[in-house]
């Protein structure tokens, strides 16, 4: 979660007490992949604000009852104001004033609560081989005590052909990238979605899913749901090691009290994405209790490998025995997360 400050530059206005427009300010954000090689933008977020005094006129009869919270609505789309009120209260069979009460601030309108609830703001997939599709799941929740809610999804975007919706509308196993959905009050369903990959590369799509309108002149609420992944794994081996079902072996010689071991491992990634390696050597895997650096020392620990090169890992070591783990992951995930 990226947070996004705003804060408007210090205005001098004369003392003549007129109040001219607001301020409008833009800029945007823009995502990229931190890699080696050229980088393109994923995305871009525009960012909008305004700076400026407001002043709201409120009648001098204003009777204000219940939470005494005060919503003050600015119409057309414009910005919500709310205003947190003290009083006194004066007991009808006493003469006398009642402590003043504290500030109270009640939730708001509650009708701002959308009728369509979801268990995500965004789909995203990390690596997924080419010529194979994942699954993922997302949850839409009918908001309302009473209504039925008819809704409609339709995923677009440039690369809206690797994105699927998957037995959703029918009972058959088959795909399709709409539908009509109907979500009884207070009631969950499961959307699937499916994401294959046809080249190695990023890509990004959106879901659409749009309320029916309650009447002609009453649109139905809608919101989009970004959804990303790219195509391309990364696979690691050893070379030149005798592998196991539960991994490699590689066998120290020439080991002796006060001598320095030594053994190269040639790791390779025969994928189509970069890979991060970091190597961690434990005395005991079931315990997860690190070797001491003075009995096995690794180099390099850590390291980024590139799509179909290899690079030689060499151990030093004066002791017996030892497991060493190779913890590998995706290299343009781990700098997305980072950034």
């Amino acid at each position: 979660m990226v947070w996004v400050h705003f804060k408007a530059p210090q205005k001098y206005t004369a003392s003549s007490g007129e109040l001219g427009p607001a301020d409008e300010y833009s800029a945007r954000v823009d995502i990229e992949v931190d890699s080696p090689g050229p980088s393109c933008v994923i995305r871009s977020i525009p960012l909008r604000a305004r700076s400026g005094t407001a002043r709201v006129h409120a009648p001098k009869d204003l009777q204000v009852t219940k939470l005494l919270l005060l919503t003050i609505l600015v119409l057309l789309s414009g910005p919500q104001y709310e205003v947190s009120l003290k009083g006194e209260v004066t007991p009808e069979d006493s003469g006398k004033h009642a402590l003043p009460s504290a500030a109270v601030c009640g939730p708001g309108l509650t009708n701002n609560v959308p009728p369509i609830l979801s268990n995500k703001q965004f789909v995203a997939w990390g690596g997924v081989t080419l010529g194979r599709a994942v699954q993922q799941k997302l949850v839409l929740r009918n908001n309302s005590t009473d209504a039925t809610q008819q809704l409609r999804l339709l995923i677009r975007g440039q690369d809206q052909d690797c994105f699927q919706l998957q037995s959703l509308f029918s009972p058959e196993e088959r795909l399709t990238r709409h539908g009509e959905l109907s979500i009884r009050p207070r009631e969950d369903v499961t959307v699937h979605l499916l994401f294959a990959p046809t080249r190695v590369a990023c890509m990004l799509a959106k879901l659409e899913i749009k309320q029916s309108g309650v009447r002609p002149s009453q649109p139905g609420v809608k919101f989009t749901i970004p959804l990303s992944g790219y195509g391309g794994t990364s696979n690691i081996i050893l070379e030149d090691q005798r592998k196991r079902a539960d991994g490699y072996v590689a066998t120290l010689t020439d080991i002796a009290v006060g001598c320095v071991s030594k053994v190269c491992l040639c790791v390779r990634n025969t994928g189509s994405r970069a890979a991060f390696i970091k190597a961690v050597a434990f005395s005991d895997v079931q315990t997860r209790s690190l070797m001491e650096p003075s009995v096995i020392s690794l180099a390099p620990s850590q390291f980024v490998l590139k799509e179909r090169t290899q690079e030689n890992l060499c151990q030093l070591a004066s002791a017996l025995l030892a497991t060493i783990y190779l913890f590998c992951g995706d290299e343009v995930s781990r700098q997305q997360y980072r950034r």
